[in-house]
């Protein structure tokens, strides 16, 4: 499975990447919203991890963008920005969950993996179908 993460903190970045590969992910990680919408557009991805306060184009317009071209692709804000006004936004943008900065790297685990279940699974099969007949085994970690 590939996730999108773009963080601008460098340090929080590179913990949260080397996290996620250790679970299985495969992880390509972004300081700036520009060049993580470039990717978004040219890549596939099976969910993206989004700060929201990040150079170039922010967390929110490139969901904005995304969802305005048809990409359904799921999301999940990272943020220190907690009040009810900011969370709306990202909500009524088409985020699929948020999770408040800072967070525990186990909360994280089970956020994206709620995520993927709920956006993925169609039945109580624990794979996921993935583009290109290729398909996901969310127990394993693993490409089947």
């Amino acid at each position: 499975m590939k996730i999108l993460l773009l963080e601008d903190d460098i340090d929080y970045q590179e913990t949260i990447h080397e996290y996620l590969e250790s679970l299985g992910y495969e992880v390509e990680s972004f300081e700036n919203g520009d060049d993580a919408l470039n990717a978004i557009h040219f890549r596939s991805y099976q969910l993206l991890l989004l700060d929201i306060r990040v150079p170039g184009m922010d967390g929110y317009e490139i969901v904005k963008t995304m969802r305005e071209s048809g990409d359904e692709t799921p999301v999940i804000f990272m943020t220190s920005l907690t009040d009810i006004d900011n969370l709306s936004i990202g909500y009524e943008l088409g985020c699929n969950d948020y999770i408040r900065k800072p967070f525990a790297a186990k909360e994280l685990r089970y956020r994206i993996e709620q995520v993927i279940k709920l956006f993925y699974f169609h039945s109580n099969k624990e794979t996921i179908k993935l583009a290109d007949g290729y398909s996901y085994d969310l127990n394993r970690k693993t490409h089947v």
